[in-house]
């Protein structure tokens, strides 16, 4: 989470999901982590504030169906602790319950 984030910031987010949202970030086929429930998310999320700073997330490519909506982004970030610069792209897959809320999350790192 970017250096000036406030665990406020984060519940500002966490409106957009569903109280019984699954969540999976996938860092490769062995290894992944796995979020039940907005707050277990809102958890990790606060778990990471403060930890990088100048991030810049461009949007590449979408494509929505339906209630699916997936993404693919890229992401550079200074990690404070060693001054990193870290690049990466992601694509996520969001799934929309009948209310508009993300019910269902995959990034995949």
């Amino acid at each position: 989470m970017q250096e000036n984030a406030t665990s406020e910031d984060i519940d500002r987010v966490i409106v957009f999901y569903s109280d019984s949202l699954y969540y999976e970030h996938v860092l490769s086929a062995e290894k992944k982590f796995v979020f039940l429930g907005k707050d277990g998310l809102r958890n990790g999320y606060i778990s990471h504030l403060g930890e990088t700073r100048n991030v810049k997330i461009a949007l590449v490519n979408y494509i929505q169906k339906q209630n699916i909506f997936v993404a693919e982004y890229s992401t550079t970030r200074e990690i404070i602790a060693n001054g990193k610069i870290e690049e990466y792209k992601t694509v996520s897959l969001y799934e929309l319950d009948q209310n508009g809320k993300i019910i269902h999350v995959i990034d995949y790192l």
